[in-house]
């Protein structure tokens, strides 16, 4: 008999416990990460809108547009260690 069944027939249900929180810990993961895409996203927009009395946004938003953009591209990959970067 494996140490693995020994341990699962002294504690029963600890594999599935341990299942559950993997699972509830990756779907906040995943809402973490929705949100954060969303804020980004929004926040993109904002700084590269024109307010009006500029054309074209600042060096300074474009640089904030630009790294946005590259961690909201970047974030999947770097949350992911399947995904080779």
């Amino acid at each position: 008999m494996s140490a693995r069944t020994r341990a699962g027939e002294r504690f029963p249900g600890k594999e599935d416990d341990t299942m559950r929180t993997r699972a509830k810990d990756q779907e906040a993961a995943e809402a973490a990460v929705a949100h954060l895409l969303t804020e980004s996203l929004l926040m993109i927009r904002y700084l590269a809108a024109s307010d009006g009395d500029r054309p074209v946004p600042d060096n300074r938003h474009q640089e904030q547009v630009r790294t946005l953009a590259d961690l909201c591209h970047n974030l999947p990959a770097w949350l992911d260690p399947t995904i080779a970067g």
